[in-house]
Parts: C-alpha cells; structure tokens; sequence
C-alpha cells in the first residue's frame, strides 16, 4: 500500500512538474510587448491629404520629426515622443510664428498596416490639430 502511495504521489508530482514546465514560458511572455519600443513603427514618410492640404510628416529613427504643407508652403521641425497610447509632437523651429511653436500636441493613436490616425488629447496649436486630424498613410 505504501508502494502504491508513493508511485500515486510520484506521479501526480511528475503531471504538476510537466504542466508547470509548459505553463511557464507562456506566463513569463504575458507579460512581454510585442513591439517593445512602439515608436519604431512610426519610422519614415507619412503622407496625408485633409482640408485641401497636403501634409508629408517623416518621422526619423533620432526621434525628429519634419512637416512639410502644400501648398501653402509651411515647414515645421522638432521632436516626437510615442508611449503604448499616445504621441507627442514638439515643434523646434519652422517658418511661422506656429510652426515654431513649441507647446507640445498630445495624441492617441492607431495603427493599421500602413496607416496611422491620430486623435487629440490636448493641442494648443489648432492648425497642427487639424493637420494631424487626418489619416496618415506610409510611403513607400
């Protein structure tokens, strides 16, 4: 009977052992991002057209940003932060009073495949928030 306990014993010790070995790693990647840094999917040329304008935004991998909007003309410069939700754009320098600017412009986002939308959580610069209320598609 002992013998019997123990090899009972053994064996439920041995099942609780595999499962856990095998539950492990898929809990240990619960907890993992898929993309660990979400700015790089912004990387590059994006392209928009909304409220009869052009606005072509590359966003490069030093975290900079260039706007550039036709046609009116309108260059704008500056830095890009991106966290799981949201984005932030601060102008630098540009051609105009606004586009140099520097008061940050928060956004949510989403992506899809090639296309990015954004959506005002706060902006002070009310050309940059309609610019940006635009879809944006990658170039490619």
């Amino acid at each position: 009977m002992i013998q019997k306990i123990s090899t009972s014993l053994l064996f439920r010790l041995f099942t609780v052992f595999l499962f856990g070995m095998m539950v492990l790693p898929l809990a240990s990647c619960s907890n993992q991002k898929l993309d660990a840094d979400p700015f790089q999917a912004f990387i590059g040329t994006w392209d928009s057209t909304s409220n009869d304008m052009d606005a072509e935004l590359v966003i490069r991998s030093d975290r900079t940003f260039h706007v550039h909007l036709e046609p009116i003309g309108i260059d704008a410069e500056g830095t890009v932060t991106v966290d799981d939700e949201q984005i932030t754009f601060v102008n630098n320098e540009g051609t105009d009073e606004t586009s140099s600017d520097p008061a940050p412009g928060v956004y949510n986002y989403m992506m899809n495949g090639n296309r990015a939308t954004f959506f005002k959580v706060s902006d002070p610069l009310e050309r940059r928030a309609m610019i940006l209320s635009g879809a944006f598609v990658k170039a490619e």
